[in-house]
C-alpha cells in the first residue's frame, strides 16, 4: 500500500485514542479546557525539535499569506474541536465520531469547487459508498423516527457533529495550504520533510493555546484548576493529538485530501467498538452492514 494510506492508518488509531480519552473528561471540564489540553500538551513534544531544526537551518520565512492560513485553520481546527467534544455531551461516543466523518463528503466537494483536487471515478465512488455506510449506522440507532427517517434525524449532538465535519473541513484544507506556502517560502524545506511537517504544525498549535487559553482566562478562568488533576489524562490527550497532526500533515502532502479523509472513515468502526466495549453502547450491533460499507468504500478509495 501506499505510504499516505499507512499515515492515515496511524493518524485514526491516533485520534481515536485521543477522542476516546477526550470523551472520558466530558462531564468533570469544559469543552474549551477539553480542546486546550489537546494543544497545550502537545507543545512540550514539539517545542525542543522546532528549537533545533531552527539552530540548524535558521528561522523560516513566515509570509503573511502563510500566516493567514495558518490563523485560518488554527481558528478552524479549534472551533471543530469543541464542537465535537459538545457532540459527546449530548450523543453517545460512536454516533459523535461517525456524523463527524461525514467531513469526507465536503472535503471531496470542497476540494473540487476551490483547491483543484479532483478525485478518480473510482475514488468518487468509495467516497459515496462510505457515505451511505454512514447513513446506515445512523439507521442502526435506538433513538429518533422510525424507518428510513431515521437515516437523516440529526438531534443535537448529530448537528454538532455535522457542523464539526463541516468547519475541520475547512481545516483540512487551510492546513495543507499553509503547508505548501511555507514550503514554497523556504527553499531548503521540502514538502514531505520531517523538518517542514514539524514547523507547520508548530506554528498551528501554538496559535490554537494561544486562542484558547486568553479565551479560557477571559470567560472561564476557574477551570484551570482542574489541570492539576486531570494533568494525566491531558497528557495522553496531547500526546496522541501529536502523533496524530503530525502523520496527517504528512499523509496530505502526499496525496488528496478527500483520499485521506476517506481512508480515515475506519475510525467510525473503531468508535463504534470502543462506544460497545467501553460505554457499553448496544446498539452498535446494528450498525455493521454500515461498517461493512465504510471498509469497501475505503478500498475503493485506494484503489482509485
Amino acid at each position: 500500500m501506499p505510504l499516505w494510506v499507512w499515515l492515515t492508518l496511524g493518524t485514526v488509531l491516533a485520534q481515536t485514542a485521543r477522542n476516546a480519552i477526550a470523551r472520558s473528561m466530558v462531564e468533570e471540564i469544559s469543552a474549551p479546557l477539553n480542546s486546550w489540553a489537546r494543544y497545550a500538551f502537545m507543545l512540550p513534544w514539539l517545542f525542543p525539535v522546532v528549537i533545533f531544526f531552527v539552530m540548524r537551518s535558521g528561522m523560516p520565512h513566515v509570509s503573511p499569506s502563510y500566516l493567514a492560513y495558518a490563523v485560518i485553520a488554527a481558528i478552524c481546527q479549534i472551533t471543530g474541536g469543541v464542537l465535537l467534544i459538545m457532540a459527546f455531551k449530548h450523543s453517545n461516543f460512536a454516533q459523535s465520531v461517525i456524523f463527524h466523518k461525514l467531513g469526507v463528503v465536503f472535503i471531496a466537494v470542497i476540494g473540487v469547487l476551490f483547491f483543484q483536487e479532483s478525485p478518480s471515478r473510482l475514488a468518487w465512488l468509495g467516497i459515496l459508498l462510505c457515505s451511505v455506510g454512514i447513513v446506515l449506522m445512523n439507521i442502526g440507532r435506538e433513538l429518533g423516527p422510525s424507518g428510513w427517517r431515521q437515516a437523516f434525524h440529526l438531534d443535537r449532538g448529530g448537528v454538532l457533529a455535522v457542523m464539526c465535519a463541516l468547519i475541520l473541513a475547512c481545516f483540512n484544507f487551510t492546513a495543507k495550504r499553509s503547508l505548501q506556502i511555507l514550503v514554497q517560502d523556504n527553499p531548503h524545506l521540502q514538502e514531505a520533510s520531517f523538518e517542514s511537517l514539524i514547523l507547520a504544525c508548530f506554528l498551528v498549535t501554538a496559535l490554537d493555546t494561544v486562542i484558547l487559553t486568553l479565551y479560557l482566562l477571559l470567560r472561564h478562568s476557574g477551570q484551570f484548576r482542574h489541570v492539576c488533576r486531570l494533568w494525566p489524562r491531558m497528557v495522553m490527550v496531547g500526546t496522541a493529538s501529536l502523533a496524530n497532526s503530525l502523520m496527517w500533515f504528512w499523509a496530505v502532502s502526499l496525496t488528496l485530501v478527500a483520499y485521506v479523509a476517506a481512508v480515515s472513515q475506519i475510525e467510525s468502526a473503531l468508535a463504534v467498538l470502543l462506544g460497545l466495549i467501553i460505554w457499553r453502547e448496544h446498539e452498535v450491533w446494528r450498525q455493521i452492514p454500515g461498517v461493512a460499507l465504510l471498509i469497501g468504500g475505503m478500498t475503493l478509495v485506494i484503489l482509485g
